[in-house]
């Protein structure tokens, strides 16, 4: 199964193209919010380095948020459209997923946290590689109440959540991660297995918190 993956959830464009246990082509660019501008550049480029076109992609797939909010549609939407395009399936995976996953086999608990601004985090809980409670936005209080001697906490060393959340608690192990691992990424779809073609229509992304327009609407028709 040949798998082309995006990443535009943060700070990089990330893409990763492997063809069944083969990664034949790997890359990270900061995206410094042009991800629209780079993203089929890279895509280009890594299909002319790995040989293949984009009809010989079984899969297309992307992260799914949470993140940016402008990146996660970017990314979505131009997958979307090349497996339409070229009769392939879409599929895709949580960055906390992914995240959680990459942090490797924990005793206890793990959380896998993200920046999520205004005080708060975009957070999972996992025990045994499974989720424990669904994607959270959570204050920073809260995630302190719940914390637990022995927990790791995992996520993006450019961000710093990490580091804040281990202070809040002693006894924390923390796995920062420079990226979201593409291979890693590519791992997870591949255990999945095959995903139908309904992928397109019915994978959404993870936003968590809504987007501001859709919180001033809400206020507006309430003032209404």
């Amino acid at each position: 199964m040949k798998i082309l993956c995006v990443d535009t959830s943060g700070k990089y464009i990330a893409i990763c193209v492997k063809d069944g246990k083969k990664a034949g082509f790997e890359k990270y660019v900061q995206a410094d919010r042009a991800y629209n501008r780079l993203i089929m550049s890279i895509i280009e480029e890594a299909l002319v380095m790995t040989g293949l076109g984009p009809t010989d992609i079984d899969v297309y797939a992307a992260v799914l948020g949470p993140g940016s909010f402008t990146g996660i549609r970017v990314g979505m939407a131009v997958m979307k459209a090349m497996a339409h395009a070229c009769s392939a399936r879409f599929t895709g995976f949580s960055s906390l997923d992914i995240m959680a996953r990459s942090a490797g086999s924990c005793k206890g608990r793990l959380w896998a946290v993200l920046e999520a601004g205004r005080g708060e985090l975009y957070a999972g809980l996992y025990e045994k590689n499974m989720i424990k409670k669904k994607y959270m936005l959570i204050s920073e209080d809260e995630i302190a109440s719940m914390l637990k001697k022995g927990d790791t906490v995992s996520g993006l060393s450019y961000e710093g959540a990490v580091r804040r959340v281990a202070e809040m608690r002693p006894g924390l192990e923390m796995r920062e991660q420079e990226k979201i691992d593409m291979r890693v990424f590519c791992d997870m779809l591949q255990e999945k297995g095959t995903p139908g073609k309904g992928g397109i229509y019915k994978m959404a992304p993870i936003y968590i918190r809504p987007p501001e327009a859709e919180v001033k609407r809400k206020k507006t028709k309430r003032r209404i």
